[in-house]
């Protein structure tokens, strides 16, 4: 009998072993297919935020190039009025000395360019490398100024206060809409308590992905995409 139950455990154990080795391998080379899949995922989701990201720097820059170069108080109210997330528009000389705003009853005094003095030092620092980056300035949870310095006058100092609700609805939005389409679910939130902005789907679903976005450092974009997430 005991020969029998050693002859039995040798076959179980020539039989089971190849088995054992092979589904371990197979285990070990699935779980480096799913990582490579999640890892092609994430660059994917992630070009996407970079393409929106990318987008909302590009209209923050043409605004700003068109702020400089109109010469009219007629085209700075239009550019306005064609723009309602704009709040206003300040303009001031590098020495503080005047300030200008559009609409011109907007009240916009040389104490606010000094309390972003620090700020506007920096940036001009950077146009004399020949680099002009818009510094955006939280000031409610609802607006926040751009702050760059002239291209073609760099001893102008300017500042777009904008409403960030209606920027995210009037510029964001269209650039979203268009990525989604029918695959993925792009949504837009306030970092500080996660209150939902916009979102190309409804309810707002959790994201897969979330970035900050640059222009608007207190509002992450975040992605999935639609229906079951890759994890799931």
């Amino acid at each position: 009998m005991n020969t029998e139950k050693k002859i039995i455990l040798l076959l179980s154990i020539i039989v089971l072993l190849p088995v054992l080795f092979y589904s371990s391998y197979q285990i070990s080379t699935l779980n480096e297919t799913e990582e490579m899949i999640q890892q092609v995922y994430n660059r994917q989701l992630d070009a996407i935020l970079f393409s929106v990201n990318q987008y909302v720097l590009d209209v923050a820059s043409s605004w700003a190039n068109r702020i400089e170069t109109e010469q009219t108080p007629e085209g700075v109210a239009q550019f306005l009025r064609s723009n309602s997330s704009l709040i206003f528009i300040a303009e001031t000389d590098s020495a503080f000395r005047t300030v200008r705003t559009f609409p011109s009853q907007r009240f916009f005094s040389k104490n606010n360019f000094l309390s972003n003095q620090e700020t506007i030092q920096k940036l001009m620092r950077y146009k004399t490398v020949g680099y002009r980056k818009l510094e955006p300035v939280m000031i409610t949870d609802s607006t926040m100024e751009i702050i760059f310095i002239g291209i073609a006058s760099p001893s102008r100092v300017y500042i777009m206060h904008i409403n960030n609700g209606r920027f995210v609805y009037d510029v964001i939005r269209k650039k979203l809409n268009e990525l989604a389409q029918n695959e993925f679910e792009l949504t837009v939130t306030r970092t500080k308590n996660a209150g939902v902005v916009f979102s190309t789907s409804s309810p707002a679903l959790s994201p897969s992905v979330q970035k900050q976005l640059w222009i608007f450092p207190d509002y992450s974009l975040g992605i999935r995409v639609k229906g079951e997430t890759l994890d799931e």
